[in-house]
């Protein structure tokens, strides 16, 4: 199966980044796996 591309995975990369950043501010035990994080229904 290809990678996927294109702007939904910006999009994507940009909210795991910044909840996992909040994560680590508020010292929260918690992460983000990118794989399957956000599957379109």
């Amino acid at each position: 199966m290809p990678q996927p591309t294109g702007d939904h995975e910006e999009v994507v990369g940009f909210l795991a980044f910044e909840i996992t950043r909040e994560c680590i501010r508020l010292n929260l035990p918690y992460f983000i796996p990118i794989a399957k994080s956000f599957i379109p229904i």
